[in-house]
Formats: structure tokens, sequence, C-alpha cells
């Protein structure tokens, strides 16, 4: 992104920031005014952890440390804890605006009484910290997703290939290198022939990943046929070259609207991302491929999956979505995405988009399972 687009983005999300906290700090004031003197104690509470992302991420800028880590791995939790209580604290004076509308004048009463902000605020709020709860947990614990799946070609030598599918890894200041080794565990479980990232490798810049040094956990991930990667749309919020750089220097192959080669006829085709900008179609791709070739299809962004189905295009695998990460977010999703999450047959493409075995923001997922994606291709031609 360009310095100037920068601002206005920053600028933007600190007006909404800042909107989204007071309209918090207006509820939460309501729902606390019984609490005497303990209420001054937990709005301060409150306001520190709400300024501790924004804090954080400022400290990074100027130096990479214990203290900032710590404000941004425990402010990065509150995004979570913002969105949903947001959400819920609308719903709430929602329901408030419907009963009131009732005929019934004890349901309108009891709409209308003061200590509907105090017990709607006791309610929303043990209801977000928990769903918080469970959604670390859920995000901190990696499945292994498997499919089975059939390509009618044939591979001299090669009866079937063992993929394991990777995306949204977000590496950085929140997941470092002791979730790397989280991820490893998992992909061993698949003992793959070919490794595939889909983008997403890092979070943010490379400081926090070379300093753990993600790229030695990479380079010891098994794979028989080699690593390939595509770049994701966070790549290119900061520098890609060096990103490209960083994942090579991993052992893994970077393609770039480019095409890899494995056993002779399978080729792994990976596209530049739409954060790029200029990017070559999937057309343009495979115009030099044979019919007879496999082409596995590499693409951060599941749009347009029909390129996909059109130009023969035999295993696609995506990214990107999360399914949302925070529910219920992951409603948007499948009204954005033909396929936002899960497993598609479209003519004789197998399409798989994964919600990823990282998570943007905070480290919570009440949307989806935190995944690596076993997949094991039969060549029945």
């Amino acid at each position: 992104m360009k310095p100037g687009q920068i601002i206005i983005f920053l600028s933007l999300v600190l007006v909404l920031y800042s909107a989204i906290n007071l309209f918090i700090f207006l509820r939460l004031r309501q729902a606390m005014s019984g609490l005497g003197g303990l209420k001054p104690v937990l709005i301060t509470a409150w306001l520190v952890w709400a300024l501790a992302y924004p804090l954080g991420r400022i400290l990074e800028g100027f130096s990479h440390n214990g203290f900032s880590k710590i404000l941004i791995v425990t402010g990065s939790v509150y995004l979570a804890v913002m969105a949903s209580l947001f959400l819920l604290f609308l719903v709430s004076d929602l329901i408030q605006l419907i009963l009131k509308l009732i005929p019934a004048a004890s349901v309108r009463s009891a709409a209308s009484s003061v200590k509907w902000p105090v017990v709607s605020g006791i309610v929303v709020t043990a209801v977000v910290l928990t769903s918080t709860l469970a959604g670390m947990w859920n995000a901190a614990f990696i499945r292994v997703r498997k499919l089975d799946l059939e390509v009618p070609k044939a591979v001299a030598g090669v009866r079937e290939l063992r993929i394991a599918a990777l995306s949204d890894t977000h590496f950085g200041t929140v997941l470092g290198r002791r979730h790397m080794e989280k991820v490893a565990s998992r992909i061993r479980e698949i003992d793959p022939d070919i490794i595939l990232f889909c983008g997403d490798i890092f979070d943010e810049d490379l400081t926090e990943a070379a300093e753990q040094n993600v790229a030695a956990a990479i380079r010891a991930l098994p794979a028989r046929r080699g690593k390939f990667a595509v770049l994701g749309n966070h790549e290119h919020f900061h520098n890609p070259r060096k990103a490209v750089e960083y994942i090579r220097s991993a052992g893994v192959v970077v393609l770039e609207d480019s095409i890899a080669t494995v056993a002779d006829c399978i080729r792994i085709i990976g596209r530049k991302d739409r954060q790029a900008g200029i990017r070559m179609t999937v057309a343009d791709l495979v115009q030099t491929l044979k019919p007879e070739d496999v082409r596995i299809l590499l693409d951060h962004q599941p749009f347009h999956l029909e390129e996909a189905e059109k130009n023969g295009i035999d295993l696609q695998f995506s990214g990107h979505t999360h399914y949302g990460q925070l529910f219920p977010f992951n409603y948007i999703t499948d009204r954005v995405y033909e396929l936002s999450y899960g497993y598609l047959r479209k003519g004789n493409t197998h399409v798989v988009v994964s919600c990823g075995v990282g998570t943007w923001g905070p480290p919570v997922r009440t949307a989806g399972r935190t995944e690596v994606v076993g997949i094991r291709v039969r060549f029945t031609g």
C-alpha cells in the first residue's frame, strides 16, 4: 500500500475503533450503575484493555520488546471481545425497543425499567467472556481435515499424491514459532509428498517472524517432493519482495503467476494475489500446458471459481476467508464467496477453501476450526 493509502486507512480504522468503544463505554457505565466504588476500577481496567492494542502497535513501531508484545497480544484478545460486545449490545437495544412496542403493560414496564441496562449488561458481558474463552481454546487446537479426491488422469509411477495444504498462518507478534511447531506436528501426521502454503503466511512485517526464526521451522517440515507457496493480501500490506526472499530462505518455492512441476506432469500453478494489482488470468497461465497434465492451482482469494473450471484445473486450493473467524461474520463470508469454506465440485474441478491454520487479529475463533488440510489425490486415469 502507498503511504497516503496507509494514512487514510489507519485514520478510518482509528475513527471506527473510537466510535465503537465509545458506544461500549456508555453501555458498560449503565450496567455498572449499582456497583459503587467498584465501578471506576472496572471502567479503568476496561479502558486499559481497550487501549492496549493500539498502544502496543505504536510502541512496536519504535522498538520490538516484551512490553509491546504483551500489549499487542492482550489487546488482540480485546478485539474479539469488542466485536462481540458491540454486536450483543446492539441486539439488546433492539430487543428492548421491540418489547416497548408490545401492547402488554407488564412487558413495556419491564423493558422501560431502570434495571434493564444492568441486567442486559451482565448477561451480555457474561456471554462475551465465555464465548471468547471458548474461542481462544478453539483457535489454539489445530485439527487435520482430511479429503480423499480422485483425478481421472495418469501420472507415470505415481498412484497418489499426499498434500498438506495450509493457508493464513499469519505468523507475527501474536502467532510465532510456538504456533509453527504445533502446525508442524499436524503436517507430520499427514506425511505429505508436497506442502502448499496458500498466502497470508505473515500477519505483518517480517521482524517478529525473523526474530523467532520461523523459517527454520518451515525448512524442517517433511515434504518428499517439495514445498510451494503463493503470497496473500497481507504480504502486500508491507514488503512483498522481502516476504518472498524470506519464504525462499526457508526452502519453499514461491510461485508468482508461475508454474512448478512435480513428477513430470503434475503442475503446481501459483497466482499472484488480487492485492498485487496486475496479475495473469488462469487462462494465460495454463495456455502452455498439455490436457493430460495434472493442474493444481493456488489462489489465495477464492473469487471467480468458474475460471478454474473453464481452464481444466483439477484442484484449486484457497484460503483468505477465515470463514469469518468470529460469529456471525461467517454468514457474511457465505454471501461474499461462492465457497467461503469447505469443498465444492465444479464440473471436473475440485475446489477446497480452508478457514486457515492461524487467526487475524485476535487469537480467537468462534466460527470454523483451525486446520491443516490433508488431501489425498488418487490418479485414476
